[in-house]
């Protein structure tokens, strides 16, 4: 369920992220970008399109890790239980 809402939420916050970068080209670059996030108050989406995608890749990562047992030694109870924290 977590990586579906973080799903959608990158969906519409990348798009957004996306229509800005497709209209204005000119503005990417270090210099203007960070003008952009600071003074156009657009660090919010910004930092709500990180929080989704670092969220987003690491419970992706931990299914992975699960479903074809990584790292599993001999007690793959207790390796789940690990991978979990």
């Amino acid at each position: 369920m977590v990586q579906v809402t973080t799903g959608f939420a990158m969906f519409f916050l990348g798009s957004v992220h996306l229509y800005q970068m497709m209209t204005q080209p000119g503005e990417i670059g270090p210099y203007l970008s960070a003008r952009r996030v600071v003074e156009g108050w657009m660090w919010p989406l910004y930092l709500t399109l990180l929080f989704c995608v670092v969220l987003h890749a690491f419970v992706g990562l931990y299914r992975l890790a699960v479903k074809w047992g990584w790292f599993e030694g001999r007690d793959y109870r207790r390796s789940r239980k690990i991978l979990k924290t």
